[in-house]
């Protein structure tokens, strides 16, 4: 969770595959493309998919405090898109700005995706910035880019006990 998927893909092959001669480029661009297949179909017809309980909430309670909102991620621009769509976040003035991790030369912990919301946004200083995130990845982004904070959240995917030991500068949970 977290990384950008070819990069998951390989991180994955080489703890699977003793032979390393066949993790080739063209092997993880196949996989990619029958993964990303795969989550566009799910996220266009999946029944289930809404955002995140109080996310909206959240969103225009810090446009109210003159706070952007930025989301970045480690899927691909077209999956993002279909996502945005199926929770109404296109149009909807949710978010401000979203990179995805296609669009830069490295996804997380690279601190890249936040560098192109700063520049969308024109904002210059990363100290003014806060960056969120469920996975040990997204903290590291954030210090990578020098955020003024770089909180974590425990979602259900990561216990703060897993996420502590990257150094969040605060910790919080998201409710159920």
């Amino acid at each position: 969770m977290g990384y950008s998927k070819p990069q998951a893909i390989r991180e994955l092959l080489d703890i699977h595959e003793s032979d390393s001669s066949k993790i080739t480029q063209e092997l993880i661009a196949e996989i990619h493309t029958d993964f990303v297949k795969g989550m566009l179909d799910y996220y266009t017809t999946n029944p289930g998919i809404k955002a995140v309980k109080d996310a909206e909430f959240v969103f225009a309670a810090l446009h109210e405090m003159g706070i952007k909102v930025g989301l970045d991620t480690g899927f691909s621009r077209d999956i993002t898109d279909v996502i945005l769509n199926r929770v109404g976040w296109v149009h909807g003035g949710q978010i401000d700005a979203s990179a995805a991790s296609d669009e830069v030369p490295q996804g997380r912990p690279f601190p890249f995706m936040i560098q192109k919301i700063m520049a969308e946004l024109g904002i210059e200083d990363p100290q003014e910035v806060i960056k969120v995130g469920d996975t040990e990845v997204d903290i590291n982004e954030g210090h990578n880019a020098g955020c003024l904070m770089s909180i974590g959240v425990t979602s259900g995917v990561f216990s703060a006990e897993e996420l502590i030991p990257h150094h969040p500068t605060h910790m919080g949970s998201i409710p159920k």
